[in-house]
């Protein structure tokens, strides 16, 4: 079961039934995450104080630091958040499972790019990019979500192996297609920042796909 509050960030995973405490203090450390990724997508990392973030889930300092004894902590706890609610999304589309089963892999191949690049191009996904482009100079933080980043790309990319159809032996070349999308992906959210034009940016995204559906076509006729 999912719900969607006041910081318009979907996905929140309602806690099943049991001790109550236990029940309020994980409703309230989701919150508290939802607003802290409200605020970094509005404000940046830097700009992310513990009072905005307060002022944001109308909490007081104390309640926030009840959970979180520093920001540092917080925003490790909406690395995971994140990494939950991408998890939990359903992959891929809506269609049925035949209409999916007719695509050629090359077909599916770019579906699913253009799905994932939808998934990044969120409020979650731009939070995403603050927290990694200050964990950049922050070694501290860098230090704690290194460990954390390669877990969930090393999960992505299980993930991906396990829904795009492609020639049995081709795991690598499939994967490095992927690894291309996921660096674009973050280096063209950086980039929108100073692009007036943001069809430019969704052009570039197109050519890129196009490419790397190209390269997947390869791929399939590399085992023919």
């Amino acid at each position: 079961m999912t719900a969607k509050d006041g910081n318009g960030i979907s996905g929140a995973r309602v806690p099943p039934r049991g001790d109550k405490k236990s029940e309020q203090t994980q409703r309230m450390k989701e919150h508290l995450c939802k607003s802290t990724i409200w605020c970094l997508d509005k404000y940046g990392y830097s700009a992310t104080s513990i009072g905005k973030i307060t002022e944001r889930a109308q909490v007081s300092r104390g309640a926030l630091t009840h959970h979180y004894s520093c920001k540092e902590d917080l925003i490790v706890d909406v690395i995971n958040h994140i990494a939950d609610q991408r998890a939990a999304v359903p992959w891929l589309h809506s269609e049925s499972v035949e209409e999916v089963g007719g695509q050629s892999p090359t077909d599916e191949f770019e579906q699913n790019l253009n799905w994932s690049w939808r998934q990044y191009d969120t409020a979650e996904g731009r939070a995403l990019i603050e927290v990694i482009l200050a964990s950049r100079t922050d070694m501290a933080l860098n230090r704690r979500l290194q460990s954390k980043m390669k877990v969930w790309d090393d999960k992505g990319r299980q993930l991906i192996l396990g829904l795009q159809n492609f020639p049995k032996g081709q795991e690598e070349q499939v994967l490095r297609l992927w690894d291309i999308a996921r660096i674009f992906y973050r280096g063209l959210m950086v980039h929108q920042c100073f692009e007036a034009d943001r069809e430019r940016g969704n052009r570039a995204l197109s050519d890129l796909m196009a490419m790397l559906a190209g390269e997947m076509a390869n791929v399939q006729k590399e085992e023919e």
